[in-house]
C-alpha cells in the first residue's frame, strides 16, 4: 500500500516539475510536413535541450522538460526553417502549445530543369529512412553537412562538434559504406568541405542490417555518393555564388567514362564562404572577486573565411559476370581563418570599472586522404561476399593566439598584460 501511495505521489510531483511544448506543421497548402526536426534550444546559449521529429500528421510533442526559458526551431528538408520567440516554462504554466505553424517551401531559380526520373523524398525502409537527395535542389551549392542538418532526425551540434540521430549522440557516419574512423570534429569538418552535388542519398539507419558493421550506438549515418552509369564519356559542371554577411561560392566538375564492364569517374569541388556574426550582452553577475554583484555589458564581434578543396576518382571493372572488382581515392583540403574580437565593461561595486579587450586568431587547416580496394564476388541469388582494403590519412593544423588586457576607469593598462596565451595543435594519422 505505502509503495502504490509513493508511485502517486511520484507520478504528480513528476507532472508539477515537468513541461511539455506541443504543436503543428503544414505547408502552405495546408498539408502536413510528416518527419521535420523539432528543436527544444535554451534562450540563453541556444544549447540544445530535446529533439524529436513530426509525425504524420505534421505533429510534434516534447516532454519531461525542466522549467526556464527556451526557443524552438523548427526545420524540414525542402522547407524554410522557422524560429519562435523566446518563451518561458514555469511552475504555474508549464504547457506550451504553439499555433500551428506554417513553412514555406524554399524557392530556387535555375536556368533550366530536366527531370528524367521521379524518386520519393523519403523513403520508409525497415532499417531506417532513406532521403533521396540526387534530384533536389537543396543540394546545389549546399554541403554535405548542410543536407544533413535538414534531413529528418539529424541534430549537428556546432557547440561540441557533434552529430546526433533522433536525440541520441555517438552515430556512426558513413560514406559509401564505409566508416569514417575520425573523431567526431574531424568528421563534422570533412562534411563541411563535401560538396552536396555529389550525393545521391542519405541513409539514416537507426536499426542497420548485418552487413553493417556493429558501429554507433545511435545508429549509422550513410552517406552514398551519385554513380553516373550513363555509356560513353559524360560529366556535368556546376557553379553557385550568393552573398549573405559575407560573399560565398562553389565550383563542381564531374566526369565519367563508362565502356561495357569498365567504369571511371572523377570530380573536384572547390567551395569558398566567408561569414560574420554579432553579438551584444547584458547581464548581472554575482563576482565575489570583484566584490558580489556587478552588471556586465560585453559585445562579441567574430569573422571567418574557409575555402576547400575536395577531390576523388574512382573505377570498378566486372572480371566476370559476378565478380567486381574497384577503387577509389578521395582527397580533402581546407582552410579556416577566424578572428573574434571581445570588448566588456564590468561596473563593479564603489563605482568602479572594469574594461576588458580580448581577440582570438585562430587558423585551421586540414587535410585528410582516403584509398580504398574492393573485390565484390556474387555467390548466390542475394548473396554475396566483399572483401575491402582501407587506408585513412588525415592532419590537422589548428594554432591559435588569444590575447586578452583589462584597464582601468580612467583606461591605463591593470595588470600585466600580457598575451594570454599562445597554443599550436597538430594531430597526425
Amino acid at each position: 500500500m505505502k509503495s502504490w501511495i509513493l508511485h502517486v505521489l511520484l507520478f504528480f510531483l513528476w507532472q508539477h516539475t515537468h513541461a511539455q511544448v506541443s504543436g503543428k506543421l503544414f505547408t502552405t497548402t495546408g498539408q502536413p510536413v510528416p518527419f521535420a526536426n523539432v528543436l527544444l534550444l535554451k534562450a540563453m546559449d541556444t544549447s540544445i535541450v530535446k529533439t524529436t521529429l513530426s509525425d504524420e500528421n505534421g505533429g510534434y510533442l516534447l516532454s519531461g522538460i525542466g522549467q526556464g526559458t527556451y526557443i524552438l526551431r523548427l526545420a524540414g528538408m525542402g522547407y524554410e526553417s522557422w524560429e519562435s520567440p523566446v518563451f518561458e516554462l514555469t511552475t504555474g504554466h508549464l504547457q506550451k502549445v504553439f499555433e500551428p505553424v506554417v513553412l514555406p517551401a524554399i524557392a530556387r531559380q535555375l536556368g533550366a530543369v530536366t527531370v528524367q526520373a521521379v524518386k520519393p523524398l523519403y523513403e520508409q525502409q525497415t532499417a531506417g529512412i532513406v532521403v533521396n537527395v540526387e534530384n533536389s535542389l537543396l543540394t546545389k551549392g549546399s554541403s554535405v553537412l548542410a543536407l544533413l542538418e535538414r534531413s529528418p532526425g539529424v541534430t549537428i551540434d556546432y557547440r561540441n562538434n557533434g552529430i546526433a540521430l533522433n536525440g541520441k549522440s555517438g552515430v556512426a557516419v558513413m560514406v559509401n559504406g564505409k566508416l569514417l574512423r575520425l573523431p567526431s570534429d574531424q568528421v563534422v569538418n570533412l562534411l563541411t568541405g563535401m560538396s552536396g552535388n555529389d550525393v545521391g542519398k542519405i541513409e539514416l539507419l537507426t536499426t542497420p542490417g548485418a552487413k553493417y558493421d556493429a558501429e554507433g550506438s545511435a545508429g549509422i549515418i550513410n552517406i552514398v555518393l551519385k554513380k553516373n552509369r550513363q555509356p560513353g564519356m559524360n560529366g556535368s559542371l556546376s557553379v553557385t555564388g550568393g552573398y549573405g554577411k559575407g560573399e560565398k561560392g562553389m565550383g563542381s566538375i564531374r566526369l565519367a567514362r563508362n565502356s561495357g564492364n569498365t567504369n571511371l569517374s572523377g570530380s573536384y569541388t572547390f567551395s569558398h564562404n566567408r561569414t560574420y556574426s554579432d553579438m551584444y550582452i547584458d547581464s548581472d553577475q554575482d563576482m565575489p572577486v570583484f566584490g558580489g554583484q556587478m552588471n556586465v555589458l560585453g559585445w562579441d564581434t567574430g569573422r571567418v573565411v574557409q575555402n576547400s578543396h575536395d577531390v576523388s576518382l574512382g573505377f570498378d571493372k566486372n572480371i566476370t559476370p559476378k565478380v567486381l572488382i574497384g577503387g577509389s581515392v578521395s582527397y580533402n583540403s581546407s582552410s579556416t581563418s577566424s578572428t573574434t574580437v571581445n570588448r566588456a565593461i564590468y561596473h563593479v561595486p564603489q563605482d568602479s570599472v572594469l574594461q576588458y579587450a580580448g581577440a582570438v586568431r585562430g587558423m585551421n587547416q586540414w587535410k585528410n586522404g582516403v584509398a580504398a580496394i574492393y573485390l565484390e564476388k556474387e555467390i548466390g541469388e542475394g548473396e554475396k561476399i566483399n572483401v575491402d582494403v582501407d587506408y585513412l590519412f588525415f592532419r590537422n593544423n589548428n594554432p591559435s593566439t588569444v590575447q586578452s588586457i583589462f584597464m582601468d576607469k580612467a583606461g591605463a593598462a591593470a595588470g600585466n598584460n600580457d598575451p594570454l596565451f599562445f597554443t599550436t595543435a597538430k594531430r597526425f594519422c
